[in-house]
């Protein structure tokens, strides 16, 4: 029935989009989209812009400052130019905002492919592991030949495995487009795990390959940290992780939704042929039920979350409860066995000693006559 109702609410909140009316009196939440080393937006980043009326959306293009997310309550990091890198003043500024609460952060970063792409890995686990996120970026490439547009690396990624607590950010999603992705994986305890075998608290998976996935190794000098070489399977390329004590969201992908070749909104922009006619994706649909989940609906999941946990401690208690009264109910019947054989062993003595006090009378009783 959750699941449901926030299927029905991202319906709603897309609407919004066609329909200012709803939105004129409203204030609008601000997404700051870092698109490090862009001259302009590109084409997708636009169309972001020109289609999501209800946002107002605030490109940063050199450096990223304190002043850049002041209000913010999305940010969303790109390096457009591979080669650069997030310097330590802008991590900073980042973990501070983060760390303010009620904030989304997306990561996003790509292959592992030289010379360039693989820098963006090292750059968004920096920032991962700034605001100590569970989620990293695994040292690596995902390639699907069973889901893909004309070559392996251009991924169609696919749905049908995100996780049953966040299905409702799929909803009208079959596959999206990621452009030669870097595997999405865990971090517990210093240590990458696979999400797709592995449970990690409070991480979600959204976007996969198919089971027919395979990881590929681009970068030599660096080995993947928990895949296998060769292995066929399903591989993460979307996860989302939730900060219930500071009603935070990270969102972590191996791929972006601008640039870097073609982005997972709309590439149909710059290819359509290949895009829009032979591969349609619901890279838009995503993009849009991930901002209007992360913007509209956040509060609602963590009050429900909350409540949801609340429910399980009061039936983890009765559970208690239930168990202490079925002990005291065993241990008192075990008493009243107890007491019923002392009763019928009272009882029998009294018998006894009632058929002799008979026995004796009538043996005493004519004696004492005699006399």
């Amino acid at each position: 029935m959750r699941k449901r109702l926030f299927s029905i609410l991202i319906v709603v909140v897309l609407l919004l989009n066609y329909s200012s009316a709803f939105i004129v009196n409203a204030a609008k939440p601000i997404v700051v989209v870092y698109a490090k080393g862009s001259i302009e937006p590109d084409k997708q980043l636009k169309a972001m812009m020109t289609d999501l009326t209800w946002i107002t959306w605030k490109p940063v293009l050199d450096e990223l400052t304190s002043a850049n997310l002041e209000g913010a309550s999305m940010l969303i990091m790109v390096k457009i130019d591979s080669s650069s890198e997030y310097t330590a003043n802008e991590i900073n500024v980042v973990k501070n905002w983060f760390a303010i609460g009620g904030k989304t952060l997306w990561v996003t970063s790509d292959s592992d492919f030289p010379p360039n792409d693989m820098k963006r890995q090292a750059s968004a686990n920096a920032v991962l592991a700034a605001v100590q996120s569970k989620l990293r970026i695994e040292s690596a490439a995902v390639e699907d030949p069973a889901s893909s547009a004309d070559a392996p690396y251009r991924v169609l990624a696919v749905s049908e495995a995100c996780d049953t607590p966040v299905k409702f950010l799929v909803d009208g999603v079959t596959r999206a487009l990621f452009h030669g992705p870097g595997p999405v994986v865990g971090y517990v305890n210093n240590k990458y795990v696979a999400l797709e075998n592995t449970t990690v608290e409070n991480v979600y998976k959204i976007m996969t390959s198919t089971v027919n996935g395979e990881l590929k190794d681009n970068d030599p000098t660096v080995a993947p940290e928990v895949h296998i070489l060769g292995n066929v399977g399903r591989l993460t390329v979307m996860a989302m992780e939730i900060v219930p004590a500071k009603k935070n969201i990270i969102i972590a992908t191996g791929e972006a939704p601008i640039a870097q070749y073609e982005g997972l909104y709309k590439p149909e922009i710059s290819n359509n042929v290949r895009y829009g006619v032979k591969y349609p994706t619901d890279g838009e649909r995503l993009f849009n039920n991930l901002l209007a989940f992360t913007l509209v609906m956040k509060d609602t999941w963590f009050t429900d979350q909350a409540n949801i946990a609340s429910k399980n401690t009061q039936i983890s208690t009765l559970n208690g409860q239930i168990t202490t009264l079925n002990s005291d109910k065993s241990s008192l019947q075990t008493q009243l066995t107890a007491a019923n054989s002392s009763i019928s062993t009272w009882q029998m003595a009294a018998v006894g000693l009632l058929i002799v006090g008979v026995i004796v009378g009538y043996l005493v009783g004519p004696m004492l006559k005699k006399k």
